[in-house]
């Protein structure tokens, strides 16, 4: 089965269970049809036990005799027209008369024991009794009556059918089934041929989709036709989203590396440009030296976050804990020189006790890179807020800066996403969020972002105990 085709399968599959549909199906048809068929032989075999006592046999003193009924026929020509064997006992259980497949063979018939022995234990119960037995390797239902009068039992009456004819009838009826399970099976095979590959056609479309799927054609979507909660379409719309959101990383990737380039470009060439100067000239001012160390530091910063992301995917991140106000005090010392740059006031409330279970470094790296949004998005002679609820430990960062739509909420925090009105205006790579992001993620720590443009942002931490 393992080198079968998926579609192969399921046809077999179909066809068998389509197989052992028919087969129990036939197998109840059978069984009703056995059943009707005994049931209505039974009724006959009753009605004409009552005829033939009725209309055929009298009781005297001398014991049993027999008549015509009212109109003129024969017991003989009555079970002759109904196809009925008789026999007809004395009160000794010696045979009176025999009809039918009684008639010739009664004298001699081994099986004769065998039926005294039933009529006989049919006699004690002094009821009417059904029986099935063989006669001359013919198997027969019977009614088996004991005869009385006034009280005391005269003789007994067997009346029989054959069951030949329900041999003969379950054969062709087996044979009938045989031929239509055939041809039934054989067009469930072609049926579900068909079927089953019309149901794959849009697996294959989608297959074929996944074939001329490249990172330079994201774009090309897959269409198909039917109701919305159909399997398959839900697939296809399932892989066209998929196929969005590889063609927006797609383009944020490159975009990051354009920029990157850029970026890496810009110092790397101030730097190379100054080195070169002080080849020449040994009389470089220390204000130089200080901006190529700052076009390194920046190329530095922009490595190591490519690499805590690569190292965070791998899911080696280490356990640690840090006083709350050590990390905030680093942070606001490294930014202080950019909030009076723009004349940001800074206002902050201090926690001497709030513990927070992050290692230093990634606590410096989450509070750094929300200081440095917090600063750049904000317009100048502005205001942020640093605001610290112990006991819910939680800790709030809020500007009144740009803010954003909720578009660009909903994507923030994405790999390389960077919003529309500061694509071209503010310098930056679009690692940070997503950074802070997967960090917390990381230490459990749950991001609340609040913002609206022209309104400014609010990102609140929430860490847990």
């Amino acid at each position: 089965m393992r080198n079968i085709k998926a579609k192969h399968k399921l046809i077999f599959i179909f066809t068998l269970y389509f197989f052992l549909f028919l087969v129990v199906l036939a197998t109840l048809f059978i069984s009703v049809f056995r059943y009707v068929y005994v049931y209505q032989l039974r009724q006959d075999l009753i009605h004409e036990l009552g005829e033939v006592v009725e209309e055929h046999i009298g009781i005297d003193q001398a014991g049993i005799f027999f008549k015509k009924d009212k109109a003129g026929d024969t017991l003989r020509l009555n079970l002759f027209s109904d196809s009925v064997s008789a026999l007809f006992l004395d009160k000794e259980n010696k045979v009176m008369r025999a009809y039918g497949a009684f008639e010739s063979q009664i004298k001699n018939n081994k099986e004769v024991e065998n039926l005294n022995t039933l009529i006989a234990n049919a006699n004690k119960i002094e009821k009417v009794n059904e029986e099935n037995f063989y006669w001359n390797n013919i198997q027969y239902l019977s009614f088996i009556t004991p005869l009385k009068s006034r009280g005391q039992r005269v003789g007994s009456v067997v009346l029989a059918k054959s069951l030949v004819g329900l041999d003969t009838m379950m054969t062709n009826v087996f044979v009938v089934l045989a031929v239509l399970g055939g041809v039934g099976l054989l067009g469930s095979f072609f049926l579900g041929y068909i079927a089953i590959n019309s149901s794959f056609k849009p697996i294959l479309k989608i297959v074929r989709a996944f074939e001329a799927t490249d990172l330079n054609r994201l774009e090309k979507k897959v269409h198909l036709d039917g109701h919305p909660d159909d399997e398959f379409v839900l697939l296809a719309d399932k892989f066209n989203d998929m196929l969005e959101r590889l063609n927006d990383m797609s383009l944020r990737q490159k975009e990051f590396i354009g920029n990157a380039s850029h970026e890496l470009k810009t110092p790397l060439t101030r730097a190379i440009t100054s080195l070169d100067v002080m080849m020449t000239d040994r009389a470089l001012p220390k204000d130089d030296l200080h901006l190529i160390k700052q076009d390194l530091l920046e190329i530095n910063n922009l490595i190591e976050k490519l690499l805590l992301l690569a190292r965070i995917k791998e899911g080696a991140m280490p356990q640690g804990s840090v006083i709350l106000q050590n990390v905030l005090s680093f942070v606001m010392d490294k930014y202080i020189d950019s909030l009076h740059k723009k004349r940001i006031e800074l206002h902050h409330e201090t926690s001497s006790r709030f513990i927070i279970p992050v290692p230093k470094e990634y606590a410096i790296m989450i509070f750094a890179n929300l200081m440095s949004n917090a600063v750049k998005y904000s317009s100048n002679d502005s205001t942020i807020y640093i605001k610290i609820n112990e006991a819910k430990r939680q800790i709030t960062i809020q500007d009144h800066g740009i803010g954003m739509t909720e578009e660009e909420k909903s994507k923030m925090f994405e790999r390389f996403y960077r919003g529309k009105k500061t694509h071209n205006t503010i310098k930056g790579y679009g690692l940070g969020l997503s950074l802070i992001k997967q960090i917390c993620d990381e230490y459990e720590v749950k991001i609340i972002v609040d913002s609206k443009p022209e309104d400014g942002t609010s990102v609140t931490l929430i860490f847990p105990l």
